[in-house]
């Protein structure tokens, strides 16, 4: 059976919530203060880290779609030089 797409992001999404709550119950069996502060800075973190990836995407787009319009302008330039190399040859002859 093969997996698909969204299978691999569920079995992702329960691995990584897994992980996060296991993670949290050894850090307050071993230090509960310490604890008690990384659970006031991680939603920071992840709101940043969230914000971040969607600037990211946002301005990846954008490249994407220059480097997209900065090829059609060279496939013109050189589709019109070499009809114009073949145009002088030939005019040559």
């Amino acid at each position: 059976m093969q997996l698909t797409y969204p299978n691999l992001r569920a079995g992702n999404f329960a691995h990584n919530i897994t992980t996060f709550v296991v993670g949290y119950a050894i850090a307050f069996a071993r230090s509960w203060q310490l604890s008690l502060v990384m659970l006031s800075v991680v939603p920071a973190l992840a709101i940043a880290g969230t914000v971040f990836g969607t600037l990211a995407g946002k301005l990846s787009t954008k490249a994407a779609d220059a480097y997209g319009v900065a090829n059609s302008v060279v496939q013109q330039v050189l589709v019109r030089g070499s009809v114009a190399m073949s145009v002088r040859l030939l005019a040559c002859r």
